[in-house]
């Protein structure tokens, strides 16, 4: 593999990666945005909204 095949390929994985967090972006925003009863927020937004709930408790 030549470093031109190599650097390519290290860009093709960070765009599909920047892809791949601005669509779980967007998908959290859209959940939020709908509000439906039975749909469970991601793990990862339940601990910030828990530790937001707390800071604000604490002040």
């Amino acid at each position: 593999m030549t470093l031109k095949k190599t650097d390519l390929a290290k860009r093709q994985g960070l765009q599909i990666a920047l892809r791949l967090k601005n669509a779980s972006k967007a998908d959290l925003l859209d959940k939020q945005a709908k509000g439906r009863p039975n749909a469970k927020p991601a793990p990862l937004l339940q601990s910030i909204l828990s530790k937001t709930k707390q800071d604000e408790s604490k002040s």
